[in-house]
């Protein structure tokens, strides 16, 4: 039992840490494989430093695209906020934390029903995520039937704190090293919503390998 619940608990940091990000979900979700909704944390302060020139990837794009992109990834950070939140002390009505899966994820159900499992019926806090330290597009498609954009977020995985009932969870990182990228795909369909509020999350994965 004790095995099953680290082990969904894992998965679903990698999603949703942060703005962070790390999932709390499976792996269906628009959210991570390796992860543990991971909530993407864009309100703390990163602890390690990005390289210099951490968005020069920029130049690679036209500005449509960019905003498109920075569209997406608004989208993405309020997201890891919600859950940061939600992760650390869940709601009295769990309804609330659904909403926020329906909103901006495409497997609201295994997602709300992991959340559930581990956070409210399992006594799992994420005391402290993850520190986001930087952002580097990989792909960025946008078009009049739907857009995509593809991106990593390095973690400094360091201030990660995951308690069960009070206890710290050993084992319980998507990683061993301090920083590792968490790499989140979202899609914007045309009809769902105004151009930012369609955007939602395919993908986040925990790629297991430090940030370059």
């Amino acid at each position: 039992m004790k095995r099953t619940l680290i082990a969904a608990t894992v998965l679903a940091l990698a999603g949703t840490l942060s703005s962070c990000a790390v999932d709390d979900e499976p792996k269906a979700d628009p959210t991570p494989t390796k992860s543990a909704s991971p909530s993407p944390s864009a309100s703390t302060t990163p602890t390690a430093s990005p390289s210099a020139d951490s968005d020069a990837w920029r130049e690679e794009f036209t500005d449509e695209q960019l905003q498109e992109f920075d569209y997406a990834l608004r989208k993405w950070r309020r997201y890891g906020e919600l859950m940061d939140s939600h992760r650390s002390e869940p709601p009295e009505d769990p309804k609330d934390v659904r909403e926020v899966f329906e909103k901006y994820t495409y497997n609201a159900t295994g997602l709300f029903h992991s959340y559930v499992m581990n956070y409210v019926e399992g006594g799992v806090r994420i005391v402290t995520p993850p520190t986001p330290v930087s952002v580097t597009g990989r792909k960025i498609e946008a078009n009049e039937k739907g857009s995509l954009v593809v991106f990593d977020q390095c973690n400094d995985y360091t201030t990660l704190d995951i308690r069960r009932d009070g206890k710290p969870i050993e084992g319980a990182s998507p990683t061993k090293n301090d920083t590792a990228i968490i790499r989140v795909q979202m899609g914007y369909e045309p009809a769902t919503d105004t151009l930012e509020g369609g955007w939602r999350i395919l993908t986040s994965k925990v790629v297991d390998k430090p940030c370059a």
